[in-house]
Formats: structure tokens, C-alpha cells, sequence
């Protein structure tokens, strides 16, 4: 396995250099590629230095779902670290796109992650709420644990803008952007995210 990790990390580190060769707007893609290996491997502080660097590209594209799922994987690894505060604060960052984004599945996995980090610290209560919108929300849409909830297909009723069967995508928020559509943000967080949001 280790063998396997070390090949993976090889290959996406010559991805990042060809893609700051060519200035590619795919640069956060590959780190964030980089940033989820080095959680895998245990490597806190390389994942959360490569994530960093992840979110500044995406930041730089314009790309929301990137920026949300950079600072969710962010959260994970400070997290992991043992800085459980750091991580809350990460993760609140993202939380209005997420919550007014339409993506059940990313939102599910930021209430997930925010339980764990109100677990770390050591506040039952939060906790227990967080878990209970995750139930909620996992019956309420259908979002089953194990999938895989930031890739997984989504019918029109979950993600309305997007085009009819698929779930927003990096290269969605792109094209959006070039087409001139979402430069204005996402919408209001609705009214469970603002009850939400109290709890991260």
C-alpha cells in the first residue's frame, strides 16, 4: 500500500509541474489531488501546506465548489493535526456556499466532519445536533453513508442550476463563470443553514 502511495504522490507531483508549466487552470485540481493523498498517508502538516496552496488556486479561478472542498479537506487535516479550533474556523469559512450550493452530499459531509471536530472539542450537545442534521438530511435526500457524497450524481431536485442528472462539478463552476452566469455568488443560505451554522 505504501508503494502505492508513494507512485500516486510521484505522478501528481509531476501533474502539478506541468500545470504550473503551462499556468493551467487545473493547478488546484492536482494539488488537492496531492493535499487528499498526504491526509491518507497521515502527513498533517505537508496535506494542510498543499491545501493551502490548492484553495489559493481555486480562490484565483473563481471556482467555489474548489474553494469548499479545499477547506473542507483543510478542516480534515488541521483536524487530524490536533487543531480541532483551527478546524472549526476552516470549516465555517465555506459553510455559506455549501449550505445555499444545493449539494446535499458536500453538505452532509461538512455536518459530518463539523461533528467530529465539536466531538474533539469535547462538547456533547453540538454534537449530538450535528449528528441528528446529518440523519435528517441523509433520510431527507437520500444520501447514504459510504457513498461517495462529493462525487455522487444528483437529480435536478438536488442541484436545480446544473444540468439535468448531474451534480456541480469544478469544471461546471468553470464554465459557469466563462459563460458569465454565478459571478454575483451563491444565493442566501436558507433558513436550516442559518440554524445550522450556529452549531459549527
Amino acid at each position: 500500500h505504501l508503494g502505492h502511495l508513494e507512485a500516486a504522490r510521484s505522478a501528481l507531483e509531476e501533474a502539478i509541474a506541468i500545470n504550473r508549466e503551462l499556468g493551467s487552470p487545473r493547478l488546484g485540481d492536482a494539488l488537492a489531488n496531492l493535499g487528499q493523498l498526504e491526509i491518507a498517508a497521515g502527513r498533517w502538516d505537508r496535506a494542510i501546506e498543499v491545501l493551502q496552496e490548492a484553495l489559493a488556486a481555486d480562490e484565483r479561478q473563481g471556482d467555489l465548489f474548489g474553494v469548499a472542498v479545499d477547506q473542507h479537506s483543510l478542516a480534515l487535516a488541521m483536524l487530524r493535526a490536533g487543531s480541532p479550533r483551527a478546524a472549526s474556523d476552516r470549516l465555517s469559512a465555506a459553510f455559506g456556499y455549501v449550505a445555499s450550493s444545493g449539494n446535499t452530499s458536500l453538505l452532509v459531509n461538512f455536518l459530518e466532519l463539523a461533528a467530529a471536530i465539536a466531538a474533539a472539542l469535547s462538547n456533547p450537545l453540538r454534537t449530538a445536533r450535528l449528528a441528528g442534521a446529518v440523519g435528517h438530511r441523509r433520510r431527507h435526500d437520500r444520501v447514504l453513508p459510504g457513498q461517495d457524497r462529493l462525487a455522487v450524481a444528483a437529480d435536478r431536485r438536488l442541484w436545480p442550476h446544473a444540468g439535468a442528472g448531474a451534480e456541480p462539478s469544478r469544471a461546471d463552476s468553470r464554465a459557469r463563470r466563462r459563460a458569465g452566469r454565478g459571478a454575483a455568488g451563491p444565493a442566501p443560505a436558507p433558513p436550516l443553514a442559518d440554524r445550522l451554522r450556529r452549531h459549527l
